[in-house]
């Protein structure tokens, strides 16, 4: 299950309720990146299929504001990764 997770975010983001198909493949946090036997271990931080390295600050932060975040004019690009997990599940 974490390997087709993990294949999934490379292709994928989670938006809102559902999954939408990324302008570029690749990795969407840090988990995924390292990838192997320390991703399978834990190492790395994950945000729940919010693609990280393929959004800008400011995207993030707009859907941010979309989902209704407080806060999110002090957060940097991982708080604001964070937040939208959180407000999606």
């Amino acid at each position: 299950h974490r390997t087709a997770f993990a294949s999934l975010k490379h292709s994928y983001e989670k938006v809102d309720d559902h999954w939408e198909k990324k302008d570029e493949k690749g990795p969407s946090d840090p988990r995924s990146a390292i990838g192997g036997q320390r991703a399978r271990r834990g190492e790395g931080e994950t945000f729940g299929g919010v693609d990280l390295y393929g959004n800008t600050k400011a995207e993030l932060y707009e859907r941010a504001r979309k989902l209704g975040v407080t806060g999110r004019s002090n957060m940097d690009k991982k708080e604001l990764a964070r937040a939208i997990d959180r407000k999606q599940d």
